[in-house]
């Protein structure tokens, strides 16, 4: 039952919605809602806090960022990316191994040849050193010899009767022979050709075995390189150039636009190294 009256004529019951009632036509509700009466009438635009527009519009941004085509396009090709490079490390651990191979048979074979002619020159070269007879140049060849000059310069340590005089005249018979040796590396002995070919079809077997590992590295080497060119502009958009778009930034606008489509609109055929890329390494 209405039993008062507000001060404005309004029958106002006793009751929590006419508590309510009462609170809301008080003097000061009633003024505040008839500026916002004017405010819309006049067409006047209220302004939220400045804080709170900024947290609207970075929500908006990232929800936009997230969804674009650009974002969708650079998940795509970052993981093809990472097959691609994966495939690209591979090659090149493959290429490695072999050639530490190709290097470690060519050391085999220079130590080969040199010990084919270091025989051929110790066993005939030692007799002729001063004071060095056939007996003793037996015996310094079977105790002391290991198919190195170095152990010939320890022949006193091995060989009663090497003392110090002949030791001096068997080191300056090695120096001697030391360095002739590149020159007579170059020359031929005996097995030589033998040695060489031997190694040469083992060499270049693995070479022929490098090669096509070398041209496929070179080829992914070169299409990684396009693609980064194709893509690297995606990169460099985030979220912020959205927040800056919503704020009337032209450039970012623009920016912004092409992100949306991504690498390629959605009514248009794939670049060819977007499927390329997909195809083989997404």
């Amino acid at each position: 039952m209405y039993v008062t009256l507000s001060r404005y004529g309004m029958a106002v019951p006793n009751s929590a919605n006419g508590l309510r009632l009462q609170a809301l036509l008080s003097p000061r509700n009633f003024s505040n809602r008839c500026r916002a009466a004017n405010i819309e009438k006049t067409g006047m635009k209220r302004v939220r806090p400045t804080g709170i527009l900024w947290w609207k519009a970075a929500t908006r941004a990232s929800r936009d960022y997230s969804f674009a085509r650009g974002t969708a396009h650079l998940k795509q090709i970052d993981r093809a990316l990472e097959n691609l490079q994966g495939r690209i490390e591979d090659l090149h651990e493959q290429i490695y191994k072999i050639r530490m191979r190709i290097t470690q048979l060519e050391t085999e074979r220079t130590e080969k040849l040199r010990s084919a002619l270091l025989q051929q020159i110790v066993y005939k070269g030692i007799r002729e050193i001063p004071g060095i007879g056939p007996a003793l140049a037996q015996e310094i060849l079977s105790r002391c010899y290991d198919g190195t000059l170095e152990s010939l310069s320890r022949a006193y340590l091995c060989v009663r009767g090497i003392g110090e005089k002949r030791q001096l005249a068997i080191n300056a018979w090695l120096r001697s022979v030391q360095s002739r040796l590149p020159t007579l590396l170059k020359q031929d002995f005996p097995h030589k050709v033998e040695i060489i070919e031997r190694y040469r079809e083992r060499i270049e077997q693995l070479k022929q075995t490098a090669k096509p590992r070398e041209e496929e590295l070179a080829g992914l080497a070169k299409f990684q390189r396009e693609v980064l060119e194709e893509i690297n502009w995606l990169r460099t958009v985030s979220p912020n150039h959205f927040v800056r778009a919503y704020g009337g930034d032209r450039e970012a606008r623009e920016l912004v636009t092409r992100y949306l489509l991504g690498l390629f609109p959605p009514w248009d055929e794939p670049p060819g190294w977007f499927r390329r890329l997909l195809e083989e390494f997404g």
